[in-house]
């Protein structure tokens, strides 16, 4: 199973609505809403143009490794996993000097992830100090609302463009050859920092 949709199967009418609301409530005022907003109610990841992530480094030696070798049962998940991320747009081919290498990871649910090793990027990367919003300054600033909302972005952070000059940083080799991200990728050290701050 691909860690990407790449076909819309939730849409608006998939939202759950607290079933305490009266039926004027929530199709006066939820349903309106939902229905206003709907393209944002999807399981297809968006790209936002609120900002975008960039990578500063200190020093400019491209860092790189070879690909680290994939059990020949999971090649053809590599493979089905490239091909949906180049069909999304979320990674293109590279001619990059910069190669981290993938593993595949296994979710609780038995499904596998491509992940990609950035440890040697991260640690010439320029680390961001961000710190990440309290929960208790949060609860103070919401203490008085009545209606609450909790939101999962799908597949958040590649939803927030790589800068163009740094695209090339995040490439990383598997035996299909090198790709690059245009997008956002977890596993890069100043992720949380960046997704904060959009």
């Amino acid at each position: 199973m691909s860690l990407y949709v790449d076909m819309q199967k939730e849409t608006f009418n998939d939202v759950k609505i607290n079933p305490e609301l009266t039926e004027q409530q929530k199709k006066l005022e939820v349903m309106e809403l939902l229905e206003e907003f709907q393209d944002v109610f999807t399981d297809v990841p968006g790209l936002t143009t609120l900002g975008e992530h960039s990578i500063t480094l200190t020093s400019m030696d491209p860092v790189h490794s070879k690909p680290y070798p994939i059990p020949h049962a999971m090649q053809k998940v590599v493979e089905k996993e490239l091909e949906t991320m180049l069909s999304l747009g979320i990674i293109e081919p590279s001619t990059s000097a910069y190669a981290s290498p993938i593993i595949i990871a296994r979710k609780p649910n038995g499904t596998n992830r491509v992940c990609v090793d950035f440890r040697k990027l991260n640690k010439i990367t320029v680390f961001d100090p961000q710190p990440l919003p309290l929960p208790e300054k949060i609860f103070a600033i919401l203490e008085k609302d009545n209606y609450f909302s909790t939101f999962d972005i799908t597949k958040g952070y590649c939803q927030i463009p790589m800068s163009e000059n740094n695209k090339a940083y995040t490439a990383f080799v598997t035996h299909k050859g090198l790709h690059q991200f245009k997008v956002m990728r977890f596993g890069l050290v100043n992720v949380p920092a960046c997704s904060c701050n959009i």
